[in-house]
C-alpha cells in the first residue's frame, strides 16, 4: 500500500524512492507510470518513523523539506538515506509573483528527475 510502513516489507520488494507526501503526487503518479521505483507517500507518518523505515528499505527520500534536514540529520545519517531535494516547485492554484526567481514548473521537474 503506498504510503504505509509495513514492517514485514523487505528491502527487496521495497521501491527504491520514497515520494515525500508534501510534493505534488501527481509527480509521483507520472514517475512511477515511465517505470521508476516509487512509493508516494500518504499523509500523517511523521519523519521520526519515515527516516529509520528508508533506511531498513534502503530508499532515497524525494522530499522539498529543507527543515528535515536540520531536524532529523542524526536520524537520516543513521538510516544511511540518501536525499533528493526539490526546491522551488511552483503549484497549480498559486499566484505567481513576478519578484519570485527560481521557481520551476511541474514540467521542468520531470526534466530533472
Amino acid at each position: 500500500m503506498p504510503g504505509s510502513v509495513n514492517s514485514d516489507t523487505t528491502e527487496q520488494n521495497s521501491p527504491f524512492f520514497y515520494f515525500d507526501e508534501g510534493l505534488s503526487p501527481r509527480i509521483g503518479e507520472i514517475l512511477a507510470h515511465v517505470g521508476f521505483s516509487i512509493e508516494v507517500g500518504t499523509r500523517g507518518l511523521p519523519d521520526e518513523i519515515l527516516i529509520p523505515e528508508m533506511g531498513r528499505r534502503r530508499q532515497a527520500w524525494i522530499t522539498k523539506d529543507d527543515r528535515a534536514k536540520a531536524q532529523h540529520e542524526a536520524a537520516i545519517r543513521e538510516a544511511e538515506i540518501s536525499i533528493v531535494f526539490l526546491r522551488g516547485l511552483s503549484h497549480e492554484g498559486r499566484r505567481r509573483s513576478s519578484l519570485r526567481r527560481n521557481v520551476i514548473s511541474l514540467k521542468e521537474t520531470l526534466l530533472l528527475l
